[in-house]
């Protein structure tokens, strides 16, 4: 009698194990809230998940996060840009400061830390510009002192929700 149960045991187990391998479980399925962009998606850096609003549109790449009046410790905003090459990136309208990730494809290649919100510049030419060290496809924005605190440091991956843009 208790070899059965022991059987029993050891059967469900073993069925428990191959769910686990063919449906393995990940924390970047979970649903992130509507932060208003054309895509949401979750992503992973050094272990904090970041609910990332995607922006791929010539004019919501223009935008960013100017006219916004902050962004959480766990929020992104991830720029798929339409063509690898060097950018620039301003702080344009910004109402808080930010740190900034270069990506090609999933490492980070250079990044630009606590960009400060300039509020008593007004000419577009006279605002600082930051450029990427070298051809990218994607920019991450991120809550100023993130790159500091997550200590991410280039060659650093970035894992994505799907590899889908």
């Amino acid at each position: 009698m208790h070899r059965n149960k022991l059987i029993i045991i050891i059967f469900f187990i073993l069925v428990a194990i191959l769910l686990l391998i063919l449906n393995p479980p990940t924390v970047l399925r979970t649903s992130p809230p509507n932060l208003g962009g054309e895509r949401e998606g979750v992503l992973n850096i050094n272990g904090r998940v970041f609910q990332t609003e995607i922006v791929k549109s010539k004019q919501d790449i223009a935008r960013g996060l100017s006219g916004r009046e902050s962004i959480d410790n766990n929020q992104a905003m991830l720029f798929v840009l339409p063509v690898k090459k060097t950018y620039v990136f301003w702080m344009k309208e910004m109402n808080f400061n930010i740190d900034l990730l270069w990506i090609d494809g999933y490492e980070v290649v250079g990044f630009e830390k606590n960009m400060q919100a300039l509020e008593n510049i007004t000419a577009d030419k006279d605002l600082p510009a930051y450029s990427s060290p070298q051809a990218v496809d994607k920019v991450l924005e991120i809550k100023a002192g993130s790159i500091d605190n997550l200590n991410i440091k280039v060659g650093d991956i970035i894992e994505f929700e799907s590899k889908k843009f």
